[in-house]
């Protein structure tokens, strides 16, 4: 919980095991707009009940909207989970890229204008993962970067998620930002080849 007086921001994020062959830490993938202004994160799984685990900013860009954290204590998040009886669903990363020197304006093995896309996240006050189904309405290419628009809705809390095609393939990070004055929010599909580049 936030001090008394100060703001407490709640989003949505996933683990990447950057070599699941060595021992390094997991990093948890969140929107830099959940945690930019955070003077402490923490991570909770809903699996694990309300246990809290502190996490620190490993990396963030304001650019990309992304930011990778590092648990401080992994150990015992994965200690908790087996001692619960449950453990992570794995999924690939699949990094989405302008075709160079090509037509293709997206990676046509991964994603396609068209086809079916979901959304994952946690909802504020909801402890129980919500999915959201739509399709991929489009890419837009800048320069070899390439951003995802669906129409998978997204609410406030999942910030952070993963955006997954068909296949259960990671293709995207859904990010919802509100605008300062209250009013409209703005939804966008940030393409899994920022967090490659990070």
């Amino acid at each position: 919980d936030a001090p008394e007086g100060e703001e407490s921001f709640v989003g949505s994020g996933f683990i990447v095991l950057l070599n699941p062959n060595t021992k390094d830490d997991p990093l948890i993938v969140t929107n830099a707009h959940v945690v930019s202004d955070a003077k402490s994160v923490h991570i909770q799984v809903p699996a694990n009940g309300q246990e809290m685990y502190p996490a620190r900013v490993h990396i963030i860009n304001h650019e990309w909207d992304l930011a990778l954290l590092r648990l401080k204590n992994s150990t015992k998040l994965m200690a908790d989970m087996g001692a619960n009886g449950n453990s992570l669903t794995k999924m690939n990363l699949t990094c989405v890229a302008s075709d160079a020197g090509s037509g293709s304006t997206y990676h046509s093995g991964a994603v396609a204008a068209g086809s079916k896309v979901h959304a994952l996240g946690f909802p504020l006050g909801k402890d129980s993962l919500a999915e959201t189904s739509g399709t991929l309405s489009g890419t837009e290419v800048i320069g070899q970067d390439v951003e995802l628009q669906s129409d998978a809705p997204i609410s406030p809390g999942n910030s952070g998620g993963p955006l997954c095609n068909a296949a259960g393939e990671v293709i995207g990070i859904n990010s919802q930002i509100y605008s300062r004055s209250g009013g409209d929010r703005k939804s966008t599909r940030l393409n899994s080849s920022h967090l490659c580049n990070l």
